[in-house]
């Protein structure tokens, strides 16, 4: 019992001191705490989503939190924006679109609309999405911390032990990153292309989720096919973005 208290009044601290930005030993001086118990609890907190650490170490509320505060002010808000989005994408295309989230180490998809166009895929709503063969799940790693990256690693990958590969898998997420998109090719299901691009919230600059749309990969054929359904995707991750 002492350790969830705690691990709430962590969270509550970063919360109420807000900004652009609290620091481990700011977090430590509010909740009387000393810094290296803080550590431990903030750890927990950003593998799970609800804080987040920027490149200068400072940490703030993570989509976790946000998302969680949006359901307590308009419980209907976000589903509803999602659902929106997502019914727009199967409009366009034709295709199956759906959202994918970080959920400690796991990537899961959390909200789907199905394609008219006849499509066998694996993933289902509440189901995990393999980490390191799909667009929608890298996208998400790819604005996780280094810690989450490697402690999904370590969990899901059948080359945990091999350093190099997790040295390349960082590069990628680099690459994806800097892109702000990503698109894999019967990678997860055979015969699925796939494209994806990251959520991010408009409060926190954080990583809410991603945006994707999958399809039969015959239906991908040509590039001006491709690229059009890119930029709708990633259209429609940034304007999700700005509602979140």
């Amino acid at each position: 019992m002492q350790a969830v208290k705690r691990t709430l009044r962590v969270l509550s601290a970063v919360a109420q001191l807000g900004g652009n930005g609290v620091s481990l030993s700011d977090l430590a001086k509010e909740t009387g705490l000393s810094p290296s118990t803080v550590h431990r609890y903030i750890t927990v907190l950003i593998e799970m989503g609800y804080l987040r650490r920027s490149s200068t170490k400072l940490l703030s509320l993570g989509g976790q939190s946000i998302a969680l505060g949006a359901s307590v002010y308009d419980p209907d808000a976000l589903a509803t924006r999602i659902r929106s989005t997502l019914e727009s994408l199967r409009a366009a295309t034709g295709e199956t679109s759906f959202v994918s989230q970080l959920l400690g180490t796991e990537v899961l998809c959390i909200a789907m609309e199905r394609g008219t166009n006849p499509l066998q895929l694996s993933v289902r709503v509440g189901q995990t999405i393999p980490p390191f063969h799909a667009a929608s799940a890298r996208v998400v790693l790819a604005f996780a911390e280094d810690s989450v990256v490697e402690a999904s690693w370590k969990r899901f990958s059948s080359d945990a032990a091999d350093a190099g590969g997790l040295r390349r898998f960082f590069a990628q997420l680099e690459t994806i990153r800097e892109r702000r998109f990503d698109i894999c090719d019967s990678e997860f299901d055979k015969g699925v292309w796939a494209v994806a691009a990251p959520v991010l919230s408009n409060v926190t600059d954080g990583m809410f989720g991603a945006v994707a749309v999958a399809g039969a990969a015959e239906r991908f054929g040509t590039e001006a096919v491709r690229d059009a359904t890119l930029k709708l995707v990633v259209d429609a991750a940034s304007k999700l973005s700005s509602q979140t």
